[in-house]
């Protein structure tokens, strides 16, 4: 299954989150995302995605496909139920090994009051003056990262 290492993505990630004091216990761990070498691996993939989830929609976002399934099964971790999944194209020209790309949390203060608790790392902001789904951004060592939006990616 092609989820099947997620555990192993999350464990890196919540160890980066440690190693940087980012305490993200008291938020919803929304989605995880897939990212893909190629347009056509997109294509190869979206059929195994639907299998284990509900396409919500597909957008296309920064000039790639980014597909969003609502999963039929939750995924457990630790204390967190991860209810959706994201599969992403890569950009034009965007060279990408196929894997784990990032997880988001939903947060439930402004993005300032978030980025002020953390005020020493080096927030993404780009995606604040977005028309829908606004968040902050943060590169992890690996080329994961972790994004912060103020409501879940299965709400248009």
């Amino acid at each position: 299954m092609i989820l099947s290492d997620y555990k192993n993505f999350l464990d890196k990630l919540f160890s980066e989150l440690n190693s940087l004091e980012i305490d993200v216990s008291d938020f919803k761990l929304d989605h995880i995302a897939y990212k893909v070498a190629s347009d056509e691996e997109y294509d190869d993939l979206k059929p195994q995605f639907m299998k284990i989830g509900k396409e919500v929609r597909e957008v296309i976002v920064g000039g790639r496909r980014v597909g969003v399934f609502k999963l039929h099964k939750e995924l457990p971790y630790k204390q967190y139920r991860i209810s959706a999944v994201e599969l992403i194209a890569p950009e034009k020209g965007e060279r990408v090994v196929s894997g784990f790309e990032h997880a988001e949390f939903v947060i439930d203060e402004s993005f300032k009051s978030f980025m002020d608790r953390y005020p020493d790392l080096a927030w993404n902001t780009s995606a604040l003056s977005r028309d829908k789904y606004q968040m902050l951004k943060l590169k992890l060592d690996g080329g994961m990262q972790v994004k912060f939006p103020r409501k879940s990616i299965l709400v248009s």
